[in-house]
């Protein structure tokens, strides 16, 4: 994404999305009993960070975060469905609207994984499509693997190599900008409730009701 987006807002919308990271990862003990609690604390963290506006030649170039709580867990919850805890998207419109560009990065979280989770890889095989990451809360900080990865391992931490792993702020921060995780023709229908991609030259789609939901747009001027 950030081939669209002027140098100097690129790179302060990478120091934010790092700065929400670890400021989540630093608060961790006051939600690690739950999984969703955990990550409904980071996708506020990326809202109330994730904002603001620089002044370039063209004009002023502005963005915001938006983060939503749209469904709750349980039977039939949003995981079971695409295998994603969240979605995190950024939008870049133009000054009257229009779509740019966008991006989709499918999350599937667990709390303290340490061993193997048969869930784990089979919620890994439904986002590893898509680019999606399984990140791992912990008390020493967040750290994200690629999906195909945690797949690959039959979702067993131990047979993933340490090197796998990268803090999820420098993920956020450089290779979501960069598009190294995450997919431009991928989108969030919420009114129809589903994930929309690319495959093969077809435009395909997934159920995608999810619980949690985070957007940065960006409006050029």
């Amino acid at each position: 994404m950030e081939d669209l987006l002027p140098p100097k807002v690129a790179a302060k919308i990478r120091d934010q999305y790092r700065s929400a990271v670890r400021d989540a990862a630093s608060r961790y003990r006051f939600h690690a009993r739950d999984e969703d609690s955990v990550t409904g604390a980071l996708n506020e963290q990326i809202m109330v960070n994730v904002n603001g506006s620089v002044m370039t030649q063209a004009g002023e170039v502005t963005w915001a975060t938006s983060a939503w709580k749209l469904r709750g867990r349980g039977k039939g919850a949003a995981e079971k469905r695409i295998g994603a805890d969240s979605i995190l998207e950024i939008e870049v419109r133009d000054a009257d609207g229009g779509t740019i560009g966008r991006k989709l990065l499918p999350i599937q979280a667990k709390n303290r994984w340490t061993e193997r989770d048969p869930n784990v890889a089979n919620q890994a095989r439904k986002i590893e499509g898509l680019r999606g990451v399984v990140v791992d809360y912990s008390p020493n900080g967040y750290f994200a693997v690629p999906a195909s990865v945690a797949a690959d391992a039959e979702g067993d931490r131990r047979e993933i190599r340490s090197e796998a792993f990268r803090d999820l702020a420098d993920v956020l921060a450089d290779d979501l900008l960069k598009c190294t995780v995450g997919r431009r023709d991928a989108y969030f229908d919420a009114h129809e409730e589903k994930i929309l991609f690319e495959e093969n030259g077809h435009l395909k789609e997934r159920s995608a009701k999810v619980s949690r939901r985070v957007r940065t747009r960006i409006t050029l001027p």
